[in-house]
């Protein structure tokens, strides 16, 4: 490991990508009628990312992000 104030890049061809899951994406059951699924029972909390209410600035972070 270097120093933590190397500056490391990563190669001109490296491909960046994003992964998501339906539940962080979707939000609640409440929301546009989507209606319970398992994972509303299963896990218990308020959606991780909050993506439906949140779209447009993700978008917009993603589209600055190249």
């Amino acid at each position: 490991m270097g120093d933590a104030s190397e500056v490391r890049l990563f190669p001109d061809d490296f491909l960046w990508g994003v992964g998501t899951s339906a539940y962080q994406i979707e939000g609640g059951a409440e929301l546009d009628g989507r209606g319970r699924s398992i994972w509303d029972d299963f896990k218990a909390a308020g959606p991780a990312a909050d993506h439906r209410n949140h779209m447009v600035a993700d978008v917009a972070l993603l589209a600055e992000l190249g």
